[in-house]
């Protein structure tokens, strides 16, 4: 064999271990070895595999605007940072404002900048969730926290329920279920609710996901006979391996006993995990 035949037989030989080797190091410490991490780096940068939680020290930034409007009165326009951190790979804390962190649609969270006569001036919630199942596909959470839906009146609710994703190949399923309870302010709407929601995702390419939210929420008192389904679609792309972009339009209460076409809704969301 030729010195130049030998010398590109050790590199082929030698190049999957370089590539587990840089994987490991992005991974940092107590990360699996060889193929397993390999794969598991894929999926943390494929949109469809992304994780639900932060890993421990990780800091999710965002910042979302969001856009309501109807056939009756000007639309309302809205922004919502969030923030989550990892206090270990399975427990997360988080301060949030937008509708999506929630798994709402529609004039739900953040600071109104304009029209604010039909939306609150103010949402926030602190969220605790601690994740219960960890398989290669399937992540399941349990989730609790508060949440103020408005200042004026003050509107403090509690919340609890669970999470999860799961994917396989170019699809993905996220899911969100609880239950909110008003802790004061009823007579003023701030009234205990059901809130189910689903993602569905497919992933064309390596960049971008096409996706649609639905799901069904409303008065737990009377929920058979008031909830609504909003109908979403969504799109996201990767800027780059920690920065992502998200858009979302539809109509927020489409179906249902209380639906109405009038309502519109839009988010464009950015996410910084690092």
């Amino acid at each position: 064999m030729s010195a130049t035949g030998a010398v590109i037989a050790l590199a082929l030989a030698a190049w999957p271990r370089l590539s587990a080797a840089q994987a490991a190091e992005r991974g940092g410490a107590g990360a699996p070895e060889g193929e397993d991490l390999v794969a598991e780096h894929l999926v943390a940068e494929d949109l469809v595999g992304r994780r639900l939680q932060p890993r421990d020290g990780e800091l999710w930034l965002g910042v979302s605007l969001e856009l309501d409007s109807s056939q009756q009165r000007a639309g309302s326009v809205a922004v919502a940072p969030d923030l989550r951190w990892g206090l270990d790979d399975d427990t997360t804390v988080a301060l949030t404002h937008s509708s999506a962190s929630i798994a709402r649609i529609g004039k739900i969270g953040g600071l109104c900048l304009t029209a604010c006569e039909h939306r609150p001036g103010y949402a926030v919630a602190a969220l605790l969730q601690r994740r219960l199942v960890a398989a290669a596909r399937l992540e399941l959470s349990a989730l609790a926290g508060g949440l103020v839906r408005d200042v004026g009146p003050w509107k403090p609710a509690a919340l609890a329920g669970a999470s999860a994703r799961w994917h396989r190949g170019r699809f993905g399923i996220e899911g969100t279920a609880y239950l909110q309870l008003g802790l004061a302010n009823a007579e003023q709407g701030n009234r205990h609710r059901v809130v189910v929601a689903a993602r569905v995702w497919v992933q064309p390419t390596c960049r971008w996901a096409l996706g649609l939210h639905s799901g069904a929420e409303g008065e737990l008192e009377v929920f058979t006979e008031a909830y609504h389904v909003p109908v979403v679609a969504l799109l996201a792309t990767q800027l780059s391996p920690r920065v992502t972009l998200t858009g979302e339009i539809g109509l927020p209460r489409l179906l249902g006993p209380q639906n109405t076409a009038r309502d519109r809704h839009a988010t464009l969301a950015v996410e910084l995990r690092r």
